[in-house]
């Protein structure tokens, strides 16, 4: 018998969320707990995924298989303690059949089982749906601790992202006069590449019925969006997309205000435009209305005083 044999998201089931973090023995060290993940993974439980030695269970996933290790499997993971403890044939057998997920996404949620870590990334990979696959995988498999690393990585390459596609799109000024400068071909072609990569992320997220229903999944996304709306605004992608998943829509929509582009890590300028006077010589240090200004090929933030604002239409 297969296990699971049946569709992963029907009928009822245990959410990640309710599996409650082992905790260590009385009086035990996580950093030398013999149990521990490896803090370098490249220690025993590394070398032990890697070399198959002393292994009592067999995990087969489409047509990749690995040689793993049930104390491993099932102190770790509740899914594979039901599997390889309970009353199914697997617990027999020592041999799992992995079915609906794709070995090269399976593998690396086996890693972390091992070793406690992601597996490594170039830093400037923007990629998203490799991350996401690893959530879903992380819920689905009551990996609780996977699925809280792995959002907390995606949010701070949203972040990233976010930071860049906005001081690509808006012309930043300095000092009273505004000196403009125009983003390169090469920081265009980045920017696109992450929003090809956002929009890739929004799609599988919001068709996957289990995954649209995980708001700790979508917020995100919708935040990401909102940061960077006039990025998307202004690509035919961006419109598709909003058109292509109306739940996604809605909820940026609903995100504090519409669609009100969130300017929170662009760079403002130095001065007021109106009167050219620093936040920084006044009491309250901060602007007191900031907005987009110019063309929708030359946009810049625009920074008012408390004094100047009021005049500003």
């Amino acid at each position: 018998m297969k296990y699971p044999a049946k569709n992963p998201h029907s009928g009822p089931r245990i959410r990640s969320h309710s599996i409650p973090k082992k905790t260590h023995r009385s009086g035990a060290n996580p950093s030398t707990d013999s149990t521990s993940p490896d803090k370098d993974g490249n220690g025993i439980y590394g070398e032990l995924l890697t070399s198959g030695n002393f292994s009592d269970v067999v995990v087969r996933c489409g047509d990749k298989s690995w040689k793993l290790h049930r104390l491993i499997l099932s102190s770790r993971c509740a899914w594979f303690d039901k599997a390889l403890n309970g009353k199914f044939m697997e617990a027999s057998t020592g041999v799992v059949t992995i079915e609906n997920f794709e070995p090269d996404k399976v593998y690396p949620m086996i890693q972390f089982i091992y070793t406690g870590k992601l597996p490594c990334s170039d830093s400037d990979d923007m990629q998203f749906l490799p991350l996401i696959y690893l959530y879903e995988l992380g819920d689905y498999f009551l990996l609780p601790e996977l699925c809280e690393v792995v959002l907390a990585q995606l949010k701070a390459r949203l972040d990233v992202a976010a930071r860049f596609l906005q001081l690509t799109k808006l012309d930043n000024g300095y000092g009273r006069g505004y000196v403009y400068v125009n983003a390169t071909d090469e920081e265009e072609t980045k920017a696109a590449h992450h929003c090809k990569s956002f929009y890739e992320a929004v799609l599988y997220v919001y068709t996957h019925d289990m995954l649209a229903e995980l708001e700790p999944l979508r917020k995100p996304l919708v935040d990401f969006f909102s940061k960077t709306a006039l990025y998307h605004m202004d690509a035919a992608k961006g419109i598709e997309v909003l058109t292509r998943v109306p739940r996604f829509a809605v909820e940026i929509l609903m995100r504090g205000g519409g669609l009100a582009i969130d300017l929170t890590h662009v760079r403002y300028p130095h001065s007021c435009f109106q009167c050219g006077n620093s936040p920084s010589l006044q009491a309250d240090r901060f602007y007191e209305k900031t907005r987009l200004e110019g063309g929708s090929n030359n946009l810049y933030v625009a920074a008012y005083c408390q004094s100047c604002a009021g005049k500003v239409v």
